[in-house]
């Protein structure tokens, strides 16, 4: 393929066909803990360490709460004083979703719509397995933690009404265009709603472009954000111990390594929307099934290639 030739658009058919085959041999699941350690790990060390994601997520937490997920979302229905609607992008089995809904606290909170190519429903499970699920979480099984399910390739999804929060945990990887994916994500939340990406390695190092080996395009999209001033934090490690005794002014943050970028979270701005400006290219799939994906490189003159725009 050449420089001058984009990447063609695959069908929802060919795509359901890849990733029934990559998926096949993964564990389709997640607990919150799990979610909850890639989100704040540092939070548990001695003395405990902060990071960028954490600071930014602290802003949504209510002060009686836990730095968590679940607080997360305590914290968004305090705000709206109504039901959040919280989609997780590339689900699985919803099993985060449906365990959190087994909880007594979250009744009456929650709206819960889980998109994937594949149509999961704790089919991968059998008898015994499930009754494990249901000693971790009870109720995890039932109908009553079940999430909407929409069937669909995350990466241009039209969800049935806005979200207010977007969870994309361990999916990036497998993306054709992962740039437009979370241009997808951004553009569907409601006005002030929040979405987090998290992978555990360094999702951002396989966005590359053409011809430009040490350039990444999620700088692109985090310079976009910086420029149209939306809240937003990208981080690719932890930094400085929380609530210590040190002067504001000797407190350090490295600059962010976007080959190392594993997390992504995001605040929706008003009457904004991300656009990509750029052309898909190429896709290469190495050995574990993630994707190198290669864009369009900017020229002088040429827009950028994410922007924020108004609507």
């Amino acid at each position: 393929m050449t420089s001058e030739e984009s990447f063609p658009s695959r069908s929802f058919d060919e795509l359901v066909a890849e990733q029934s085959q990559v998926q096949a041999s993964k564990f389709q699941g997640g607990n919150l803990g799990r979610l909850n350690d890639w989100l704040f790990d540092a939070l548990k060390w001695v003395p405990p360490q902060s990071s960028r994601i954490t600071d930014f997520l602290a802003d949504f937490v209510p002060e009686d709460q836990e730095m968590s997920l679940e607080g997360v979302i305590k914290g968004l229905y305090q705000r709206k004083q109504a039901p959040v609607t919280w989609v997780d992008m590339g689900a699985g089995e919803a099993l985060i979703m449906r365990e959190l809904a087994t909880r007594s606290e979250m009744a009456g909170k929650l709206e819960m719509i889980a998109v994937d190519l594949l149509d999961y429903n704790l089919r991968q499970f059998d008898k015994e397995e499930l009754a494990m699920l249901e000693e971790m979480a009870l109720g995890i099984t039932e109908d009553r933690t079940r999430p909407l399910r929409v069937i669909a390739d995350i990466g241009t999804v039209a969800l049935p009404k806005p979200a207010d929060l977007i969870t994309a945990v361990e999916v990036t990887q497998y993306l054709d265009d992962p740039l437009r994916a979370v241009a997808n994500f951004y553009n569907q939340l409601a006005d002030g709603g929040l979405m987090i990406v998290a992978n555990a390695s360094g999702w951002s190092n396989g966005l590359m472009y053409v011809g430009r080996p040490e350039e990444r395009a999620t700088r692109d999209l985090v310079v976009a954000l910086d420029q149209a001033d939306v809240s937003h934090a990208a981080q690719h490690t932890h930094d400085w111990p929380e609530k210590t005794f040190i002067p504001e002014d000797s407190r350090r943050r490295d600059e962010i390594d976007f080959h190392a970028m594993h997390l992504l979270g995001v605040q929706k701005k008003p009457g904004t929307e991300l656009v990509v400006n750029t052309e898909l290219m190429d896709v290469f799939t190495e050995e574990h099934n993630y994707k190198w994906v290669y864009y369009q490189p900017p020229t002088a003159g040429s827009p950028p290639p994410v922007a924020v725009v108004s609507v």
